[in-house]
C-alpha cells in the first residue's frame, strides 16, 4: 500500500505536522537538526511498529509530553483506503489498523512494508551478522506468509532448549532437539531460496551503480553444510552444555558478498560499500514487487557519500522502481531538479515546521 496522508504528533521536535505525498518521491531538505530524521522516523514507526534510532519510547516522545502518536490514511491502487495509527507512551505501543484497534505490530509490516536506508547501512556487510539476519527476514516475511509462525515457534524451542542446556536437564533435550531441527530447518531453505531470486536483481543493480567483477552471494545457514541440523545438535552438545546456549542453527546463520572470490569488506572503500547496500536493499524492493507487494523506501541523508554522478544514478533506479520514496537532503540540488520521476512533492522542515513547497523542474532551489 502507499502512504497518502500522515498525522504526527509529538514525535521529537515536531508538535504537529499533516502532510499529503505524492505517490512516487517526496523529498524533505532543510538543516541538520531540523527535523527530517524525526519525520522519516514517525513512518517507520507506522511501517516496523519500531524507531531506528531507539528501542526506548521515552526518547520519541517529545520533551515534556506524555505520548507520541503517528496516523495515517494508506491507500491501495488509489482505490481502497485504510486508516492506520499508533500511540505510544513511555511503557506501551498500541496499534491500530482499521477498526481494529488492537492490532499487532506485524499486521502494520505486512500493510506497509518500510524499506530503511541511511549513511550507517554498510553496516549490513561490515556490522554484525544480525544485520544481514534482520535483512533477509525481511524479505521472507513478505515473501513466505507462513515465515513469521515458524519463526516464532523456532524461538520457542530455542529458549528452551537453551533453558534445559543452563541447568544441564540433558533427557529432555532431544525433544527440543528434534523442534529446532524441523523448524530451523525450513526457516534456512526460506532464506537461502530467497537469497537465490535476489542475486540476480542485485547483479543487474549493481552493474549501474558500481560495477564490481565476480560479485557473488554466499548464505550460511548457522550449522556445518555437511551435516543436517539434527546432526549438528547432536554432535555440538557437550559445547552447548559447557556454554549454557545452542550453537547451531539459524538463530547463527549470515552470509557475505563476495567480489572476485574476496569478501568485499576487506577491500572496498565506504562509499563502495554503500552503493552496494544501495543495491541489496533496492533489490529487495524490487523483489517484493514482482511479489505484488509496495514497500516504501525511506533514504535518510541521501547525499552522503555519493558524488553527483551517482546521486544521479541512484535517482534514475528509484525512479523506475515504482516504490513509493522518501529522501531527506540538506539541501535542493540541481540533481533532484533534473530527476526522472513522474510526479515529486517538496517539503522544507526546519524547527520541528514541515511546509510543502513549489519546485519548478527547472528551478535550482538551495539553502
Amino acid at each position: 500500500m502507499r502512504l497518502a496522508q500522515i498525522e504526527v504528533h509529538r514525535v521529537r521536535n515536531i508538535h504537529h505536522a499533516e502532510l499529503h505525498f505524492s505517490p512516487t518521491c517526496n523529498l524533505f531538505f532543510g538543516p541538520n537538526g531540523s527535523g527530517k530524521s524525526a519525520l522519516l522516523e514517525a513512518i517507520h514507526l507506522l511501517g516496523r511498529g519500531k524507531s531506528f534510532r531507539t528501542h526506548q519510547f521515552r526518547q520519541i516522545i517529545q520533551y515534556g509530553q506524555n505520548d507520541a502518536i503517528v496516523a495515517a490514511n494508506l491507500t491501495q491502487d488509489d482505490a481502497m483506503t485504510l486508516r492506520a495509527g499508533i500511540r505510544l507512551t513511555s511503557q506501551e505501543m498500541t496499534v491500530r489498523l482499521g477498526l481494529n484497534h488492537h492490532a499487532k505490530r506485524s499486521d502494520l509490516v505486512r500493510v506497509l512494508p518500510i524499506q530503511w536506508i541511511d549513511p550507517c547501512s554498510y553496516l549490513l556487510i561490515t556490522g554484525s551478522p544480525q544485520y544481514r539476519r534482520e535483512f533477509l527476514d525481511w524479505g521472507v516475511f513478505n515473501e513466505y506468509p507462513d515465515f513469521l509462525q515458524l519463526w516464532r515457534r523456532y524461538r520457542l524451542a530455542l529458549l528452551q532448549r537453551n533453558q534445559l542446556l543452563k541447568t544441564r536437564v540433558v533427557a529432555s533435550l532431544e525433544s527440543w532437539n528434534q523442534q529446532l531441527s524441523l523448524y530451523g530447518s525450513q526457516i534456512a531453505e526460506y532464506r537461502e531460496h530467497y537469497l537465490q531470486r535476489l542475486l540476480p536483481i542485485f547483479l543487474e543493480l549493481s552493474e549501474k551503480l558500481i560495477p564490481l567483477r565476480g560479485l557473488s552471494l554466499h548464505y550460511l545457514a548457522g550449522w556445518p553444510r555437511d551435516k543436517m541440523l539434527l546432526q549438528s545438535l547432536h554432535d555440538d552438545v557437550a559445547k552447548d552444555l559447557r556454554h549454557g546456549f545452542t550453537h547451531n542453527g539459524p538463530h547463527r546463520a549470515d552470509f557475505v558478498l563476495y567480489a572476485a572470490e574476496r569478501p568485499v569488506s576487506e577491500f572496498v572503500s565506504r562509499g563502495q560499500l554503500k552503493l552496494l547496500v544501495l543495491a541489496l536493499k533496492l533489490a529487495q524492493v524490487s523483489l517484493a514487487f514482482n511479489q505484488s507487494i509496495r514497500p516504501c523506501v525511506l533514504i535518510d541523508d541521501i547525499a552522503a557519500e555519493l558524488d553527483g554522478n551517482h546521486l544521479r544514478l541512484l535517482l534514475d533506479v528509484l525512479s523506475l522502481s515504482a516504490a513509493q520514496v522518501f529522501i531527506t537532503s540538506t539541501q535542493f540540488t540541481p540533481t533532484f531538479a533534473e530527476s526522472h520521476f513522474a510526479d515529486r512533492s517538496v517539503f522544507h522542515v526546519e524547527h520541528g515546521k514541515i511546509a510543502p513547497i513549489e519546485v519548478p523542474r527547472e528551478t535550482l532551489l538551495s539553502k
